[in-house]
């Protein structure tokens, strides 16, 4: 699940990055904002490692079995599902205006 997790984390920044350089959404997160204007390289590894240590309080409750462990993921999951769709919308709405 925590894979799963830092999965999601990362398919948000890449579809950030596109729909920014698309200019087809604006992100009110300036950290994320940051992120994209620097190499995509360099950007990928700063939000690979903060999500990473955003993840590790996750870890050790599950591997302590803390009864949050279960709702924090299905909070962040939520959370990172909603932006993930919202993101792939926009991008697929903008493919569609201008490709068909």
């Amino acid at each position: 699940m925590i894979i799963f997790l830092f999965i999601l984390m990362m398919l948000d920044y890449a579809l950030t990055m596109v729909g920014l350089k698309l200019g087809i959404i604006t992100e009110g997160n300036m950290f994320m904002v940051w992120c994209v204007e620097l190499p995509w390289q360099t950007g990928a590894i700063i939000k690979a490692i903060i999500s990473i240590v955003l993840l590790i309080p996750i870890y050790i409750a599950k591997k302590q079995e803390l009864p949050l462990y279960k709702i924090a993921v299905v909070i962040i999951l939520g959370v990172y599902t909603l932006l993930f769709m919202m993101h792939t919308y926009w991008i697929f709405m903008y493919m569609g205006v201008y490709c068909g």
